[in-house]
């Protein structure tokens, strides 16, 4: 059972590392279900597409006793061994109870933000991971246990960068719902160079809220702008 949450505030980046642990072991026969309090339809369809299961967490909010209840309910209510917790939201109260109810935890954490913790195992992916002091819990902890998704893992070869010394293209992503508005302030500021003409892709994802006025930035723009959602 992974429990991560999704959302314009938040972005979707722990839910979608999650499904990379989810292929992972839906390639070793595993059966996975996600469960959130909140999660972009989009993205709640993608992991069903994914042969994922999606389960909706009745809580007021993340990281509450309510919630650790309800995850706990959950848990056995579909006879799970092992719940994978992916959220700042998730601290040592929250993992006391999800322990204590006789399951079994995976934490996953980038800059130690737990003070306290208690889980099975800790997973950090990050370059920066040996610098945290995780006490006696056993760690996963460097690049080498990074959460790859298939179609990077089962990329052969790349393609090389075309050598020029005029950019032609330009490929614009801010993560999965943008909080601080970042993708249209970038077009505005590449809206002011006129040396030549650039064909640029804009991708946003699922939970970004305003892709209307993304639209009506790119319809002003002189450059070729493509606008991809999700």
């Amino acid at each position: 059972l992974i429990r991560a949450e999704a959302g314009p505030k938040i972005g979707v980046g722990h839910v979608m590392r999650m499904v990379a642990l989810a292929q992972a072991w839906q390639d070793r026969g595993g059966n996975v279900t996600f469960a959130a309090i909140q999660c972009p339809n989009k993205l709640t369809t993608h992991i069903v597409n994914e042969g994922f299961h999606y389960r909706k967490i009745n809580a007021s909010a993340a990281g509450t006793n309510q919630d650790a209840t309800a995850t706990c309910e959950l848990a056995k209510e579909l006879e799970i061994n092992w719940i994978i917790l992916d959220g700042y939201e998730f601290g040592n109260d929250f993992q006391i109870q999800i322990k204590t109810s006789g399951l079994r935890t995976l934490v996953v954490d980038d800059h130690g933000y737990c003070n306290d913790w208690c889980a099975d195992v800790i997973l950090n992916q990050n370059l920066s991971a040996q610098k945290y002091n995780y006490g006696s819990i056993r760690t996963l902890l460097g690049v080498q246990f990074a959460l790859l998704r298939r179609e990077f893992r089962l990329e052969s070869g790349l393609i090389p960068f075309p050598k020029t010394d005029k950019i032609k293209r330009l490929l614009i992503n801010y993560g999965g719902a943008d909080p601080v508005g970042a993708t249209a302030k970038t077009l505005k500021i590449i809206s002011k160079f006129k040396e030549h003409p650039l064909e640029i892709r804009v991708i946003v994802g699922p939970a970004y809220e305003k892709l209307n006025d993304l639209n009506y930035i790119a319809l002003k723009n002189q450059h070729s702008i493509e606008l991809l959602s999700n």
